[in-house]
């Protein structure tokens, strides 16, 4: 079981990590940091989300564990949304898009095999 969730948070880790790369070069070269109405929120959700898993290493009881799995899928959930519907992409955000895309499947996967998991 706590395999299962250390995997859990070093996919949900490694997701805010390239989450967060795509919203700073998708800014353009040179730019930085850029919080336009657009990509606030995934500034924002970017926060919670590092704020979430650094206290989801702290959880020792399996029933919060499970309860911080379901809270991480949804946060990972909420970020897929963001980048669907709003976010303006350009050329330097398309060489993240399939990790965007793909690695929050893996992640909502790997929660709901923790769930079910005895």
């Amino acid at each position: 079981m706590k395999k299962r969730f250390l995997k859990i948070q070093f996919v949900f880790g490694l997701y805010i990590s390239i989450y967060l790369a795509a919203l700073y070069f998708s800014t353009g070269y040179g730019v930085g940091f850029k919080l336009d109405d657009n990509q606030l929120i995934g500034y924002i959700l970017c926060g919670i989300s590092f704020l979430l898993l650094f206290l989801s290493f702290f959880i020792k009881e399996s029933k919060n564990k499970k309860q911080f799995a379901l809270l991480l899928a949804v946060f990972c959930a909420a970020l897929l949304l963001v980048a669907l519907l709003a976010i303006n992409f350009n050329e330097a955000f398309w060489y993240f898009i399939f990790f965007i895309f793909f690695i929050p499947i893996s992640v909502v996967g790997n929660v709901i095999g923790f769930l079910l998991k005895k």
